[in-house]
């Protein structure tokens, strides 16, 4: 087995949708999105609206590195071999602008909220391989550029053609969360950079608070 970890700065995109109620809500409870977020043991509240989409991304930099280790399958015993640690600057990534689409005909508004990090923001276990059978040549990503976020990240992480699955493991740290709420302006789906046009921002919080 092969562990794959991409390390570094990294971003989590999340958007929820709300009806009327919950906006109301929200506002009459004085509610922190991005403060909720940050502390999910308190974050009850959060069941009461939908998610639409989320994402861990690491950030495509001259701080991020890959780091690949081979295991013994199975054997979580095993210290590992760690063959392979490269700059994501000396991996050909192709690039790929397209992210996320939402259906918004069932929302009266959406909070979209960015988290920002560092630590592993990718991770993947791969079963029967190790460092004698790995080629580098067969690691490929492709970096996205969400509109809002304004950075390059990395993702759709494959490995000889196949889609390797974010495990998500909580290896990072989260500085700073920003969330804001758009009011929907017609019943279309959206996809893109058309998901921030035509609405208006009706609310913005973050956590730690942010005063310009």
């Amino acid at each position: 087995m092969i562990n794959l970890q991409i390390r570094g700065p990294l971003t989590i995109v999340q958007v929820h949708g709300l009806m009327e109620n919950d906006f109301d809500y929200l506002k009459r409870n004085n509610f922190c999105f991005s403060k909720y977020l940050l502390n999910p043991n308190q974050s009850t509240d959060l069941n009461k609206f939908t998610e639409l989409h989320f994402g861990q991304y690491p950030i495509h930099s001259d701080q991020t590195a890959i780091q690949i280790t081979s295991f013994e399958n199975d054997n979580y015993y095993d210290e590992g071999h760690t063959f392979l640690r490269l700059n994501s600057d000396n991996l050909q990534l192709e690039p790929h602008y397209t992210e996320f689409a939402v259906n918004q005909k069932l929302f009266n508004y959406f909070i979209f909220t960015i988290q920002h990090g560092f630590g592993t923001a990718f991770e993947a276990d791969i079963m029967d391989f190790d460092y004698k059978t790995f080629d580098l040549e067969s690691f490929t990503a492709r970096t996205i550029f969400i509109p809002g976020v304004n950075q390059k990240m990395m993702h759709h992480v494959k490995l000889n053609s196949f889609l390797l699955e974010n495990l998500n493991r909580k290896k990072h740290s989260i500085t700073l969360a920003k969330s804001y709420i758009y009011k929907t302006s017609s019943d279309k789906s959206v996809i893109n950079d058309s998901f921030f046009k035509n609405k208006e921002i009706v609310h913005s919080d973050s956590y730690p608070p942010l005063y310009d």
